[in-house]
């Protein structure tokens, strides 16, 4: 169970900023909220409280009776996974990878908390993080209409990323409905960066003057969208704490096309509080929810859903 990290990752950084400030954080993500949103983060909140108590001492003691039954579906959800061959299936999702995380497959990032979805039409789906093309499979399910683009700058794993779309039969770059996977990074301006190698994991952009690491090229999704005509209708992001960056490069795209967006708040105690109100002051029309599927990990996969109603 995550109580040192939990403790690292929200309860430090909390004492740090002061019984104050951090009330100023708590009133910033409850503002504006309604009763339904105030229910979820309430819940989400709880639990990371919940989960410090020495009392916790099994995941029958952190959930409720209803969580705790969502938490055995995420057992079951693992068993369905079988190996064939070269590849492992889950339903008929195919990975290169034993890598399904019940975040993707089993919750789909919050999309069935959308109030909006349906609206998105034939616009695009922008997938900012796309690992092994995971999400990819999932959201050419929900929206078999719609163009994807997906943006993995790790090396290994875009390759994985174009196996998965080959053994699921699905073009890249050509195909109808268009699927086009990059091998770039999305952030607050383009250039050139270093990021995180290793396959199997999130890239991450390492801070400037780092020697090791692969290097990448940087596009904002801005000038991407620009220059490729591109109609935004959902925007996915989870690129390992750098989520304010990219929305940063992002703002025109968010002003002209209001898309539904699937934000990723878990990786920093700034992302958990300061994402939200950085979109509000957009004055954008947006409404909030906060996501957080039963998996076992108290903050790990927390999405911040925004759509205008």
């Amino acid at each position: 169970m995550q109580r040192q990290e939990e403790y690292e990752g929200f309860v430090k950084p909390a004492l740090a900023a002061g019984e104050e400030k951090h009330g100023e954080n708590l009133n910033g993500l409850y503002r504006n909220l309604g009763p339904e949103a105030m229910e979820h983060l309430s819940a989400i909140l709880e639990r990371r409280k919940k989960i410090l108590s020495p009392a916790v001492a099994s995941y029958r003691d952190l959930y409720s009776d209803a969580e705790y039954e969502q938490f055995k579906e995420v057992e079951r959800f693992g068993q369905q996974i079988t190996q064939w061959g070269d590849y492992f299936q889950y339903k008929h999702f195919k990975l290169p990878l034993r890598s399904f995380g019940a975040e993707t497959f089993l919750y789909r990032h919050g999309l069935d908390r959308l109030k909006t979805a349906k609206n998105i039409g034939s616009k695009a789906i922008i997938d900012v993080g796309g690992f092994i093309a995971d999400s990819v499979l999932v959201f050419r399910d929900a929206f078999p209409e719609q163009p994807v683009y997906s943006f993995e700058p790790n090396n290994l794993n875009y390759a994985l990323a174009c196996k998965t779309l080959e053994i699921n039969n699905l073009s890249v770059s050509g195909g109808e409905p268009l699927i086009v996977m990059e091998n770039i990074a999305l952030g607050e301006a383009a250039g050139v960066g270093k990021i995180s190698a290793a396959a199997g994991g999130g890239a991450r952009l390492l801070e400037k003057g780092k020697k090791d690491g692969q290097g990448v090229s940087i596009d904002t999704l801005d000038h991407y969208v620009a220059e490729h005509a591109i109609r935004v209708g959902l925007i996915k992001v989870d690129v390992e704490g750098h989520e304010q960056s990219f929305l940063r490069g992002a703002l025109e795209t968010l002003k002209t096309w209001k898309p539904v967006l699937l934000v990723s708040i878990y990786h920093s105690y700034d992302d958990f509080f300061r994402i939200k109100p950085f979109l509000e002051d957009l004055d954008l029309g947006y409404s909030f929810d906060f996501f957080k599927g039963i998996d076992g990990r108290i903050s790990t996969e927390t999405m911040l859903l925004c759509e205008v109603r």
